[in-house]
């Protein structure tokens, strides 16, 4: 998975990410307490990325906002992460194809979401 991190951030010759397409990501757990592995992906130098950051703590809603202004790729989400919730959230905001990277951390079930996801 760190490999596969790298490859996409810095580029790989054999890499399909490599032509300008725009890559898409889903992060689950996405609040800005800390340093989130996939934020480096989203800054601006990194502008071929589109995002669906969702995290359930209400106090990331402004935080994410904050990090991420009026960002056109970037969209973000208060939402409660259950295994039930995860195909409505990404179906309903266009993330249920097509998804380069997935990372789930949400502090408490998260291989029962991966098996979901």
């Amino acid at each position: 998975m760190l490999l596969r991190l790298l490859k996409l951030y810095h580029g790989d010759p054999k890499d399909d990410h490599n032509n300008n397409a725009t890559s898409r990501l889903v992060n689950l757990g996405a609040g800005v307490r800390d340093d989130d592995p996939t934020f480096p992906l989203l800054d601006d130098s990194n502008a071929r990325w589109e995002a669906l950051l969702v995290d359930g703590d209400p106090k990331q809603e402004t935080a994410m906002a904050e990090r991420f202004p009026n960002s056109e790729r970037i969209r973000t989400l208060l939402a409660y992460i259950t295994a039930d919730s995860i195909p409505g959230l990404l179906s309903t905001h266009g993330f249920d194809q097509n998804v380069d990277l997935l990372k789930i951390d949400i502090d408490s079930f998260d291989c029962l979401l991966w098996i979901v996801s």
